[in-house]
């Protein structure tokens, strides 16, 4: 993971390249459970926010 830029503020709205949905940042450096990976971000849809399967 690169910590040489900014990060965007959390409640930013962005769409990937080549994407067609836009999605909320809800949270930066995340680390997953188990794996150990590190995200630079964690987004949901946007306006449908963060959908659980419960």
């Amino acid at each position: 993971m690169n910590d040489n830029f900014e990060y965007l503020p959390l409640g930013s709205v962005v769409k990937l390249k080549n994407g067609t949905k836009k999605l909320m940042i809800y949270g930066r450096k995340q680390t997953q459970a188990g794996s150990g990976k590190t995200w630079n971000y964690v987004a949901c849809l946007w306006p449908e926010g963060n959908l659980s399967e419960k």
